[in-house]
């Protein structure tokens, strides 16, 4: 199965709930059967950068 969406990641196919770790900490965690992605940038220029990509809906959580 080829998967198109982070959130086509389920089971029974795919593993689900992918999470991304950067030098040991989660950088990106999923939740797909609740399609939600969350990033966790190190710093204010990767999230700029991230803010930055075309298409990307952003919803900014409070700490």
């Amino acid at each position: 199965m080829i998967a198109k969406s982070l959130f086509q990641w389920e089971m029974p196919n795919l593993p689900e709930d992918l999470s991304f770790f950067k030098q040991g900490k989660v950088w990106l965690a999923t939740s797909s059967h609740e399609k939600q992605c969350f990033i966790f940038p190190e710093n204010e220029t990767e999230a700029s950068k991230i803010m930055g990509i075309e298409g990307l809906r952003v919803e900014e959580l409070d700490d």
